[in-house]
């Protein structure tokens, strides 16, 4: 039968969420990170993302190259995606003890923001979450005993600027003066961008293997920094002026990911469908900058490099699809994202040493901004994720153009 791409409406019924991951430090930058794991496609969004046993179209280079093989004639795909970011975050309040009605100081409890504005670095903003993007091609040739694809792919884009005014706490001995954490403000951009190329083949007449393999650019601009906290009256709104400390990332690495795929068309109306999406690698440095003035003292700025990785989750993926007649598809995925490889090869910013350049400033009982005995790599990790998808098809092929309901989470 001859697939008919262009002119099918589809009505989209679908909840996929994308949750937030800490990358290799523990900067609060990076808080704000969201990973594209859904698969490519309009078709694939309009069933929830389960598409890793149907994997039919030009969008299985990435989702389930296996897939390939049901493609008998030249294909192309283009995905333009629009979505909307929402990041939520600890703005201010109290993390102890009683407001003094001071300043900021008028909150029982910690308060948290979730905004979505493009606004200048404030606190309690955050930017540029809409976002009108490409983030997949594919083009597939179908030759005799073998399918070939070459595919784009855009795993991870995200512009954002984002601050807070930081928590207030009674210190040990005073409760009219508190301590304060440190006030931020966070302007970031991370881009990751791979091309590759991909193949399948049969293996008799009901099972398929695919593999596809891609170059990774990885991309970082962020900064992060942390303002003076005015010991004066710690309950003042910042920013006073003066910067107390930033963490910057300008960085930009390659690396090779792979995708391997297989489908097994069980009977006409059962298939399965596996895959394995193994994330890249990328080396990059992180400068963490101190500068601060303290009286009768030369200034002090000092800026040291630390090395660090960004290690992208691998994904394992396996599905179910039932046909139970020529219009019906109905499609189940099961998904483990390996998370936990974001806190693999972990390096502390904090944690570098800056010897006697370290100013001497008031203890705290949170972790010391400056002293690196306080930072301790085992205390961050991931943790992996599990998501089901399910998704579900009717065509109605007897109109002159078909038609097709979807509907997925």
């Amino acid at each position: 039968m001859r697939r008919i791409a262009l002119g099918t409406l589809c009505l989209t019924f679908i909840a996929l969420v994308a949750p937030s991951a800490n990358a290799q430090t523990e900067e609060v930058s990076n808080a704000a990170l969201r990973f594209n794991f859904s698969p490519p496609g309009a078709r694939s969004l309009a069933m929830g993302g389960a598409f890793i046993a149907l994997a039919d179209d030009a969008t299985a280079s990435f989702a389930n190259p296996a897939g390939l093989t049901k493609l008998l004639e030249r294909e192309i795909s283009v995905e333009a995606r629009y979505w909307n970011v929402e990041h939520q975050f600890t703005d201010r309040g109290r993390l102890n003890g009683v407001p003094t009605g001071r300043g900021i100081d008028t909150y029982d409890e910690i308060v948290g923001t979730s905004v979505t504005k493009n606004d200048p670095v404030a606190s309690g903003d955050f930017g540029r979450p809409v976002t009108l993007a490409m983030p997949y091609a594919s083009i597939v040739l179908p030759f005799d005993g073998v399918v070939l694809s070459a595919y784009y792919h855009q795993p991870l884009q995200l512009e954002y600027r984002f601050g807070a005014q930081g928590g207030l706490y009674d210190q040990v001995g005073s409760s009219s003066d508190p301590g304060r954490v440190f006030p931020y403000g966070v302007v970031g951009n991370y881009d990751i961008r791979a091309a590759g190329v991909g193949a399948a083949f049969r293996l008799g007449d009901s099972v398929s293997l695919g593999v596809s393999a891609a170059m990774n650019f990885f991309a970082a601009d962020v900064a992060t920094v942390y303002f003076d906290r005015p010991f004066s009256d710690p309950t003042l709104p910042i920013p006073p002026g003066d910067s107390e400390a930033s963490v910057s990332v300008d960085d930009s690495d390659s690396s090779v990911s792979f995708n391997l795929g297989l489908t097994w068309d069980i009977s006409e109306s059962f298939a399965v469908g596996a895959v394995y999406h193994h994330g890249a690698s990328f080396d990059y440095a992180t400068t963490y900058s101190v500068r601060r003035q303290v009286a009768g003292e030369p200034r002090l700025d000092v800026a040291v490099s630390t090395p660090s990785r960004f290690n992208v989750p691998h994904v394992y993926g396996i599905g179910l699809a039932y046909l139970p007649s020529a219009n019906w598809r109905i499609s189940v995925d099961y998904q483990r994202i390996q998370y936990s490889r974001l806190s693999d090869d972990f390096s502390s910013v904090y944690a570098t040493d800056l010897g006697d350049a370290r100013p001497n400033i008031p203890d705290v009982d949170e972790i010391d901004l400056f002293n690196p005995s306080s930072f301790n790599a085992e205390d961050f990790a991931a943790v992996d994720g599990d998501q089901v998808h399910v998704g579900i098809e009717y065509g109605f092929f007897n109109l002159s153009q078909p038609f097709f309901l979807r509907g997925g989470f």
